[in-house]
This record gives C-alpha cells, sequence and structure tokens, in this order.
C-alpha cells in the first residue's frame, strides 16, 4: 500500500521573507524505519549506508546511496528500488558506480550521488569523489556522470564540474552534492554542502547547461571565508541546536516557493547531536529557518544524517541517515511530513 502524505497548503506568503508564527510543520518517522537495512555480512555494503537520495521516475521510486566501510576503504554507490517508497529491493549484488580507474580526482572513492532525469531519458548523476582516503572521506570536488539507465553504464566527466573554494573559505575543506533542481527556464539550481572553517554550511550554484557552474556569491560579503562565495542557509548562534552544522540538505520546489530540510547539529558536553530542521525560501537563495525547528529529533545518542526530500503529487517524504552516535553506522530511514501555513 502507497503511502500518501499530502502536503497540506492554506494560505500565500504576505511577506517577501516567510513567517512560521502561525505555522505548523511536522514530520512523523515511520515505523517501519530503517528503510533499506545495511546488507548480510561480508557484502559489500554490510557496514553503512549513506546518503539515500531518492527519484520518483516512471511510477517508482529509486534510491541512489552510499556504503561506506572504513576511512581507508573506498566507497560506493548503490541502488534500490521500491514500489511505495517504504519497502526497497537491492537491484544487483554491488554498486552501480565506483571510484574511476588510474589516477585521477575521483579514482579513490565516489560518494553523495545526486540523480535527475532529462527529459530524453538520460540519467545524470552529480557526485563527490576523492583521490586519497582521509577524514572525513570527501574529496574537493563534484562530478558528473551519464547513463541510458539507473543501472548504467555511466560515463562521467574526466573533471569535477564544481571544487572546493580556496584555504580558509567556508567550503575550502570539501563539497559535495546535496540536491539539483532544473529550473522553467532550462538552467539548473545545485545546492551543495561544503565546510572549511569547522562549521559545515550549505551553498548554492547555478549552471545552464548542467556541466558549467557558478557558485552564488553576494558581493557585499567580503571576509575572507566569504569573498568567493556564500552560504545560503544561516547556521545557528552558539549554543543552537545547528550551530556546528547546517547542512545535507533536501530542496524541492513546490507552489509555495523552494523548500528543505536540513540536517543541524552542534557538539556539546554530552558529545555530537544532530536533527532535521525545515526552511523556506521564495527565491531559492535566501532561507529562513522554521522558528520551532528541529522538525525530527531522535532519542538518546541517535544522530540524523544528509537527506532527500522529495514531493509529488502531494507527497512529501524525508530520506535520512541514522547512526547511533557514530557516523560509521549508518541506515537510511523515512520521515512523512505535513505543512501547514495560515494565510
Amino acid at each position: 500500500m502507497k503511502f500518501t502524505p499530502y502536503l497540506i497548503v492554506l494560505g500565500v506568503f504576505l511577506m517577501a521573507i516567510p513567517t512560521f508564527a502561525s505555522s505548523g510543520v511536522e514530520f512523523k518517522p515511520i515505523d517501519e524505519n530503517p528503510v533499506l537495512p545495511v546488507g548480510e555480512e561480508g557484502t559489500w555494503d554490510d557496514v553503512s549506508i549513506r546518503f539515500p537520495k531518492v527519484v520518483f521516475h516512471d511510477d517508482q521510486y529509486h534510491m541512489f546511496y552510499t556504503s561506506y566501510q572504513s576511512l581507508d576503504q573506498p566507497q560506493a554507490i548503490g541502488y534500490a528500488v521500491s514500489d511505495d517508497g517504504i519497502t526497497w529491493e537491492r537491484v544487483g549484488d554491488g554498486p552501480i558506480f565506483e571510484a574511476s580507474d588510474g589516477d585521477g580526482w575521483d579514482s579513490f572513492s565516489v560518494s553523495s550521488s545526486v540523480v535527475i532525469v532529462e527529459d530524453d531519458g538520460t540519467w545524470v548523476m552529480y557526485y563527490n569523489g576523492a583521490a586519497t582516503p582521509g577524514s572525513p572521506p570527501f574529496g574537493k570536488g563534484i562530478g558528473r556522470a551519464t547513463a541510458p539507465a539507473p543501472t548504467g553504464p555511466w560515463e562521467r566527466l574526466d573533471e569535477p564540474v564544481l571544487e572546493a573554494g580556496s584555504l580558509r573559505r567556508w567550503d575550502g575543506a570539501f563539497i559535495f552534492p546535496d540536491a539539483v533542481l532544473k529550473t522553467e527556464e532550462g538552467g539548473y539550481m545545485m545546492y551543495f554542502s561544503g565546510n572549511g572553517t569547522r562549521i559545515g554550511r550549505v551553498g548554492m550554484a547555478f549552471s545552464d547547461d548542467g556541466i558549467n557552474w557558478t557558485k552564488y556569491d553576494d558581493p557585499e560579503t567580503t571576509d575572507t571565508a566569504f569573498d568567493e562565495s556564500d552560504p545560503i542557509l544561516p547556521s545557528g548562534e552558539a549554543g543552537a541546536w545547528d550551530f556546528t552544522v547546517a547542512w545535507g540538505v533536501g530542496v524541492v520546489k513546490t507552489e509555495l516557493g523552494y523548500e528543505m530540510i536540513y540536517t543541524g547539529g552542534a557538539s556539546g558536553d554530552g558529545g555530537f547531536k544532530s536533527s532535521l530542521g525545515y526552511a523556506f525560501s521564495e527565491d531559492g537563495i535566501h532561507f529562513t529557518p522554521y522558528e520551532n525547528n528541529p522538525v525530527v529529533e531522535l532519542e538518546g545518542d541517535l544522530i540524523t544524517l544528509f537527506v532527500s526530500l522529495l514531493e509529488q503529487d502531494g507527497q512529501y517524504m524525508a530520506y535520512y541517515g541514522v547512526a547511533p552516535g557514530s557516523a560509521a553506522l549508518t541506515q537510511p530511514n523515512l520521515a512523512i511530513g505535513t505543512h501547514v501555513q495560515n494565510r
């Protein structure tokens, strides 16, 4: 039986910057979680499944996920399908996309894939690539590959299409893709996460062809961390639940505007704790966090990681990783959301 969680909308926004004072945003994790458990012992994805990115195409849900084993082992991308978005079946016995041959920029590991389907049926994947092992297990570039079907064969470009910022920039250490949206004008918007100043943030880039990208840059921010590009979601103040990271997002464009679910987290006396928050933007660039965040908060030492947001025909579904206090042991979960906005 297919879930039909309807996005209920009562009203319009009265201001350019939305107010959530009389609105409600609720997401409820489903009882069937995790929706895709790690593989059986000895399989390629038996330790951790990260970055569950979901596409709805041809009346079927398609999940592209990253398998993580350890810092000194390469990550790779797997594929699963579902008729209802809840019960998933792996396709094949191994990954559908792996590191490149040779000594190129993505020759050690690939991860955090985001996939869209073009009007001609071409599947397009954006992914993080790394040439060497390290902690965290991300590289400095985002690559692009295309295939006639989700199982491939995938043909990648030789060089990344988007790269991390310079030293001491907010995204100078590494970046990875979060979401790619097609615009009404025929172009593309990419949301990506990065870190370079010890705070995980999310930025955005524009492209006319999906290959040549330009990061969003506010010319009025001249501090070194932001003189090349700027984050589009503010992190919390010191002591807030999302002070250390506000990244790992899913974004959809609805009749309201641009809606985002993001991973927020902070370190405290009890260690690192992360949850999921909601944010809204009218233009896809300037996002305002919901005042009653977080919208998904787990008990105990469970933490949330890296979101995929799906909306079609009123269905509103957030896929996210859940780990027991360590990102090394992650499994995809699903939360069903409702949003009521008063006029």
